[in-house]
C-alpha cells in the first residue's frame, strides 16, 4: 500500500499552521492593548465643544435644526 502525501500541504503543514494560529493570537492580544481603533468620536484637547458640534454638522451627523438647538444649549 502506497501512502500518497498531498503535494500542497507537506510533512510541515501542521507545524506552519500552529506557527500562524500563535503569531495570530499574538498580533490580536497587541492590537486589544494598544487600545484597538479609534473611537469615531474621539476629541482631540484643542477641540471645544463648538467645533465638534459644527463638525458633526458638517459630516451630517445632526441637521441644521438639531445643529441650531444644540449651539443654543451650549451658549455658543
Amino acid at each position: 500500500m502506497v501512502i500518497v502525501r498531498h503535494v500542497l500541504f507537506g510533512p510541515w503543514f501542521g507545524a506552519w499552521f500552529q506557527l500562524l494560529m500563535v503569531l495570530l493570537f499574538f498580533v490580536i492580544i497587541w492590537w486589544m492593548l494598544k487600545g484597538g481603533h479609534e473611537s469615531r468620536y474621539a476629541v482631540a484637547n484643542s477641540d471645544s465643544v463648538e467645533e465638534i458640534l459644527k463638525r458633526r454638522y458638517v459630516t451630517g451627523e445632526i441637521t441644521k435644526k438639531q445643529f441650531e438647538m444644540m449651539k443654543k444649549d451650549i451658549g455658543a
